[in-house]
């Protein structure tokens, strides 16, 4: 009967221990993921843009108006816009068709280059349309 005590201690013992074992392992891996989610850096939402999206230019826009707002959208929203290259693409966008057949070796040249800078198009529309 004593041996039977002894064998079920042992068994209870041998239980406390994995149980012991099990609670350190995820203890431990409780705190690798708290120390990897602090080691990444996180990423920066982008502000939200507060000015409106200024309208298309076209042939018939006023180009000192438009030139006034879109430089001004890109100056407070550029960070909401994105990087150099966005903020190209997003200057080339609000043109109409026909204003971006006139500066698409502008955006060629930058695809080549790889220099996204929105003011090499305003300069060529200032070119064109400026009084």
């Amino acid at each position: 009967m004593e041996c039977m005590i002894d064998q079920i201690d042992a068994i209870f013992k041998e239980q406390q221990a994995q149980s012991d074992l099990l609670q350190i392992q995820k203890s431990q891996a409780e705190a690798f993921h708290e120390l990897l989610t602090k080691a990444q850096p996180r990423q920066e939402k982008r502000p939200r843009p507060s000015l409106p999206h200024p309208e298309k230019f076209t042939t018939r826009t006023r180009f000192d108006t438009w030139d006034a707002a879109i430089r001004g959208k890109l100056t407070v929203d550029g960070e909401a816009i994105g990087d150099a290259k966005a903020q190209f693409y997003y200057l080339y966008l609000n043109l109409d068709s026909h204003v971006q057949a006139m500066v698409l070796p502008r955006v060629a040249s930058a695809r080549t280059s790889g220099i996204y800078d929105y003011n090499s198009i305003l300069v060529q529309l200032a070119r064109t349309f400026g009084h």
